[in-house]
């Protein structure tokens, strides 16, 4: 489960028919919730037309929340990597937001996508340990949640 901000590994225990975190598999970006003005960039870039005396601010090329998004989604595919390596899992099942599933698609390695991989589009980080359980057997038994990634 991911988002912007913060990533945890669940893992499903067949014997117990629960979800259970993974020892020492909870990520954190610090970057994610900055404004602009706090990541010590400068006021963007400024031109004069070519006729006339207006100025106009000059786009800056990408989107640093993008490029953020993805550094830490090649963090949290990294770890799922070595645990794929090692055979620690056969399915994986991604649930970020949208804006993170993309992200977390593009950087899945060829380990990885060996295993059989899902996505399910719903923001469950910040559902309290109680809920989990429940919000979870829902999410992945929903048919219009599931999609093969």
């Amino acid at each position: 489960m991911a988002d912007n901000a913060c990533a945890r590994i669940v893992a499903y225990d067949n014997g117990r028919d629960e979800f259970r975190a993974v020892a020492g598999a909870f990520f954190e970006n610090p970057t994610a919730r900055l404004r602009v003005r706090d990541t010590g960039a400068d006021r963007p870039t400024r031109m004069f037309d070519s006729c006339g005396c207006g100025r106009h601010v000059i786009a800056p090329r990408g989107d640093w929340r993008q490029r953020n998004r993805i550094a830490f989604a090649e963090a949290i595919v990294s770890f799922v990597e070595s645990a794929a390596r090692d055979r620690k899992f056969d399915h994986i099942m991604f649930v970020a937001p949208p804006a993170m599933l993309g992200p977390l698609r593009r950087v899945l390695g060829r380990v990885s996508l060996a295993c059989e991989v899902a996505g399910i589009g719903k923001d469950l980080i910040k559902v309290p340990a109680a809920k989990l359980q429940v919000q979870l057997r829902r999410a992945i038994r929903s048919q219009q949640g599931l999609r093969p990634m």
